[in-house]
């Protein structure tokens, strides 16, 4: 994006970085825009639309969900084949799940520019992250195309997008996304299968991260947002006291011990 402000023969740019398989971009603002507030506004609110702008503590849960795992630093561990993913904080809202609209966050203050400078690293151009903040940050988050329910148990209903799972508490009338499937080649296609749930664990189907046949298993506790993952998920199922994925079987008792590691 490019503006030539008046009386200067250099164009300002702000060049978004990201993929076609990331539903993040992120860019540099630059300190003519930044020294020029309603100018900076009034350009985004032009970009955009008025609608589309929020504050890191209004965002979706889905893009929350997307800032822990894009920050995280802790790398994931292996149990018994298992692989242990980030903790995430839940964000429960009132109603039932629907897919966000665009948003887009400028990232000002020395702490959020200390979040972009980390999400800069990971949704970088051509492998060149942006300069040092302030930045912009805009949520494609049209590219989950639409949400629907995919299995229930008791009182929660497993919601799907082509890329995100959410559950919806029917009897206290709340929900949550619990995951977001990242690093995919094309948001095109969807990469969430098939899910199945007890009503204590949520167990989804998934493509492999930059991949488009490879399938992995995701386990989600629905309470508290803990995930784990198995990259073989060729033939699965889920029966009354276990989980069983080709020859080997896993009790429920010892996937909820994974989910509490």
């Amino acid at each position: 994006m490019n503006l030539r402000a008046p009386c200067r023969a250099d164009a300002i740019n702000v060049r978004l970085g990201g993929s076609l398989g990331t539903f993040l971009s992120i860019a540099t603002l630059p300190r003519e825009l930044i020294e020029r507030p309603a100018l900076l506004e009034g350009l985004l609110v032009h970009w955009f639309g008025r609608t589309a702008r929020y504050a890191l503590d209004t965002i979706d849960g889905s893009l929350n969900w997307l800032l822990e795992e894009y920050t995280s630093d802790l790398p994931p561990q292996n149990l018994n084949g298992w692989q242990l993913g980030r903790p995430h904080n839940l964000r429960w809202t009132t109603g039932i799940p629907s897919v966000p609209a665009l948003e887009v966050v400028t990232l000002l203050s020395p702490s959020e520019q200390k979040l972009g400078a980390q999400l800069a690293k990971r949704l970088a151009i051509d492998d060149e992250a942006p300069a040092k903040g302030p930045f912009l940050l805009v949520y494609f988050s049209h590219n989950h195309h639409s949400i629907k329910p995919s299995s229930r148990a008791q009182d929660l209903v497993v919601h799907v997008t082509d890329h995100a799972i959410a559950v919806e508490n029917r009897r206290e009338k709340k929900w949550s996304w619990i995951f977001v499937n990242i690093d995919q080649i094309r948001l095109r296609a969807p990469s969430i299968w098939r899910t199945v749930t007890d009503g204590t664990l949520v167990i989804a189907e998934v493509t492999a991260p930059n991949a488009t046949t490879a399938h992995r298993l995701v386990v989600i506790d629905p309470r508290t947002g803990s995930w784990i993952w198995h990259d073989d998920a060729s033939q699965w199922r889920l029966n009354a006291s276990e989980l069983i994925i080709q020859h080997d079987s896993f009790t429920k008792a010892e996937l909820h011990h994974l989910l509490s590691s």
